[in-house]
């Protein structure tokens, strides 16, 4: 059973570059707010439903997952850390 995600959010700090960068051009989030108090931004992945979340997700860190066990198997390991 899977759970009804909808939306994932995250705070980083404006001075954090890298993860602003990653969070926007790699992951597709959209900034969604700015808390100059805390000089935070907001951003998020919003989907209509689950199904759509689900495909979400599964595109992109299926891609993700796929580039680690490609990167592990050129360094010799193995599933079970054998190499």
């Amino acid at each position: 059973k899977h759970l009804q995600l909808r939306r994932f959010f995250v705070k980083i700090k404006d001075t954090n570059h890298s993860s602003l960068k990653l969070f926007k051009e790699k992951l597709g989030f959209v900034q969604c707010a700015y808390a100059e108090c805390f000089g935070e931004y907001e951003l998020e992945c919003k989907c209509e439903n689950s199904e759509l979340m689900m495909e979400w997700v599964e595109r992109r860190y299926g891609k993700l997952l796929c580039a680690k066990k490609k990167k592990s198997v050129m360094v010799g390991n193995d599933a079970d850390g054998e190499g």
